[in-house]
């Protein structure tokens, strides 16, 4: 029987016919096989050894020969075949080897990173300190936390490929374990914060409210007292304010207050809280401010007074003036005090209106000093509360 062997590279053996010109063995392939082996591709291309496989000789001689040549051939054929095994057994192994120090080292990176993520999940949990909707997703953190410490801690055999991918799966299910962890914490402090903040916008709505409710009453109340003031003294004010040591024309700097809407012209503190509140009812309704043509008048202002207008102005030292409790208005201010002005504590004296013993329809007087708004205290309002994970 005549053994059956499939063409190959081969080196060159002595004493053999040269190969055919078309089945010359590559480079790569005669330099893996050994000086003296039989070339295969020139023994079974031989044109004897080809006419014997044909059954063109029936030279028994011709035919052992030939036969001899392919079983040689053949022998040769599987050394080749060993080395070629061989040779792919070492590529695969040092490709292993490869492959297990790579995983091996991206394995340490790892582990080496875990005491950081660790580090980060505890500073996280700190942050928040419980400030969630769902306290089981603290739990749950911490739980993956402590899974993910451990993986660093498993004894691996670093030589086994299997033991170390086994490894490096382990850490990949704690590492996800954890990321998740982490979302579904941020989410339950995300919703605390809307909560709380929905909660906080509640509490300074109702003290707002409160507030509001609280000062409209107080002002209310003084409007009372005003009218009540005026009520009782339509003649003007008479005599010293109460509480007040000096004398009239002669009041420091400290017990008189500027009106914002008339500069350079300052009263008795009580009478300018009082014409400030006028002043807005005033603007309110007509989009200007009042106007004061005289407020405040020192002793020294009486006397120059007294002397230009003579007897229509006070004695001084008696003038209202002098107690920073009366003043002179332009006519269109003048006329809306005298219909407005006892809600303020502002009246036109009896003696100032038409038919009186002075008529002077531009002069008020203030007539309810100590007389105060008890405004309630501005509530604290909450601040919003922010993200401890933001940033």
């Amino acid at each position: 029987m005549v053994p059956t062997v499939a063409p190959t590279a081969a080196s060159t053996r002595p004493g053999t016919p040269p190969p055919s010109p078309t089945a010359a063995p590559s480079e790569d392939a005669a330099s893996t096989l050994d000086p003296g082996a039989v070339d295969v591709t020139t023994v079974v291309e031989d044109p004897s050894v080809i006419r014997v496989l044909e059954g063109e000789v029936e030279d028994l001689e011709s035919v052992e020969r030939a036969v001899a040549r392919l079983e040689e051939a053949s022998v040769e054929l599987a050394a080749s075949a060993r080395r070629v095994d061989g040779t792919t057994a070492v590529l695969e192994a040092t490709t292993a080897a490869a492959a297990l120090e790579e995983a091996n080292l991206s394995l340490d990176a790892r582990l080496a990173a875990v005491a950081v993520a660790v580090d980060a999940t505890d500073a996280m949990i700190a942050a928040v300190g419980g400030r969630l909707v769902d306290n089981s997703a603290a739990h749950e953190l911490a739980q993956a936390r402590d899974d993910l410490a451990l993986v660093p801690q498993s004894e691996i055999d670093r030589a086994d490929p299997d033991a170390v991918a086994t490894a490096t799966e382990a850490l990949d299910v704690a590492e996800q374990s954890l990321s998740a962890a982490q979302v579904r914490f941020a989410a339950s402090h995300e919703a605390w914060n809307e909560r709380e903040n929905s909660r906080r916008d509640a509490v300074n709505a109702s003290r707002i409210a409160s507030y509001r409710d609280t000062l409209a009453a107080a002002e209310a109340s003084l409007r009372a007292d005003y009218l009540a003031a005026s009520a009782r003294h339509q003649d003007g004010w008479e005599g010293r304010p109460a509480g007040m040591s000096y004398a009239n024309g002669l009041l420091p700097s400290s017990a008189l207050c500027d009106l914002s809407f008339a500069p350079g012209e300052v009263l008795h503190c009580d009478a300018a809280a009082a014409l400030e509140r006028a002043d807005s009812a005033y603007f309110a309704q007509t989009g200007t401010h009042l106007e004061v043509s005289s407020s405040y008048r020192s002793y020294g202002a009486q006397v120059a007074t007294r002397y230009t207008k003579g007897g229509l102005a006070a004695r001084p030292g008696t003038s209202n003036h002098g107690w920073g409790l009366a003043a002179d208005f332009e006519p269109a201010s003048a006329a809306w005090l005298r219909t407005h002005g006892e809600a303020y504590g502002w009246v036109h004296p009896r003696w100032a209106r038409v038919g009186g013993a002075k008529p002077e329809s531009w002069h008020l007087e203030y007539v309810a000093p100590g007389v105060e708004l008890d405004a309630p205290r501005k509530p604290d309002l909450l601040d919003h509360v922010a993200s401890m994970l933001a940033g």
